[in-house]
């Protein structure tokens, strides 16, 4: 089955539809990775309600912390609520994208892709983040 990022076949792996460089660091996390009792992962594909899941998560997460006329949540975005910080965050998609690109030798340089995110060129889940170290390191 071809599918719709960028025509690339997609291969179903138990029962999901997979890019074929995908299936292999899922067998890779699933033989060698070991979650921690303290890890949260909280994943979703871009624009499916990563802001949901993340008020979600610290709504549970803080859940004795804060009642529900405490809660920061009622004042702030959950972005706010949850530290990232954005330079990281940037850095590790770029190489995550750059590694699963067709050709590697015509890739976006990191600088070209961080000024095209500075120009809002770019979709991806993390951009008010970017927007924000952009706007920040502008300033500097």
């Amino acid at each position: 089955m071809i599918g719709w990022n960028a025509g690339y076949p997609l291969y179903q792996y138990q029962g999901f539809w997979c890019s074929p460089n995908f299936i292999e660091d899922i067998i890779l996390a699933q033989e060698g990775f070991r979650a921690e009792p303290t890890d949260i992962f909280v994943c979703s594909a871009s624009k499916s309600g990563t802001t949901w899941l993340k008020a979600l998560t610290f709504a549970i997460v803080t859940r004795t912390r804060y009642d529900t006329s405490t809660s920061p949540l009622l004042s702030k975005v959950s972005h706010d609520c949850i530290p990232t910080e954005p330079k990281d965050a940037f850095v590790s998609l770029y190489h995550f994208l750059a590694k699963r690109a067709p050709n590697k030798d015509d890739y976006l340089s990191l600088e070209k892709a961080f000024d095209l995110s500075c120009e809002s060129k770019s979709m991806d889940p993390i951009w008010t983040m970017k927007t924000r170290f952009c706007s920040s390191n502008m300033k500097k």
